[in-house]
């Protein structure tokens, strides 16, 4: 299994609530600028663990693959870190948390626009089929 590199870690701290950075009090108290500054931070950040996400799951390291792409999401929420998140809870054999989670993706009120890209849903709902039979037929095996 292979480790974390220290920034990756240090963007995992950040997005699970580790000692906020001076820019996010700045950030809070309406600092404009550092928002921005800070969002920007967060985008790269969640990047970064996306890449690890994938590197992870190349590598055959789901839970690895999972921590890397929950803590993308919740650095900066894009629908593919969430479909990749609940992929990962899929392959940890966690049927429950990925019906979940592609639900939610499917949901178009969880989306600010309301609309969801056809790609996205079209994956969603294969997953979802996919996670709904699999838990199906661990129930039977019970």
């Amino acid at each position: 299994i292979s480790s974390i590199s220290s920034a990756e870690a240090e963007a995992a701290g950040r997005a699970v609530g580790a000692e906020p950075a001076a820019s996010d009090a700045a950030a809070a108290s309406g600092g404009g600028a550092a928002g921005s500054v800070q969002e920007l931070a967060d985008q790269a950040d969640a990047i970064a663990l996306i890449k690890a996400g994938h590197s992870s799951n190349s590598e055959h390291d789901p839970r690895r693959a999972l921590a890397c792409f929950e803590a993308a999401y919740t650095l900066s929420p894009q629908v593919p870190t969430l479909i990749s998140a609940a992929n990962m809870q899929l392959k940890n054999s966690r049927c429950g948390a990925a019906i979940a989670m592609y639900r939610h993706v499917l949901d178009d009120s969880a989306h600010a626009d309301g609309d969801l890209n056809p790609r996205h849903r079209a994956i969603a709902q294969r997953k979802l089929r996919e996670a709904e039979d699999l838990a199906s037929a661990l129930r039977r095996t019970a």
